[in-house]
């Protein structure tokens, strides 16, 4: 089994010496303008059928069991 912390007698990994990793905004990840086209432009192309719409956007289908 693997321990989550070092014992005393290791040394600490080089990890511990790098700086944390500063705050981040959605908007660096996701095109919100981007998206929002794609997610339109499925909506309009394909009206009444959501797995489609999914499809058209590039997006994975929704399974509903049960």
């Amino acid at each position: 089994m693997i321990d989550a912390e070092p014992a005393p007698d290791q040394p600490q990994s080089a990890r511990s010496g790098q700086p944390k990793p500063g705050p981040w905004r959605i908007a660096d990840i996701v095109d919100g303008r981007k998206l929002r086209i794609q997610l339109t432009a499925a909506a309009l192309d394909n009206g009444s059928d959501p797995i489609a719409q999914r499809k058209r956007a590039g997006l994975p289908a929704v399974r509903r069991d049960g």
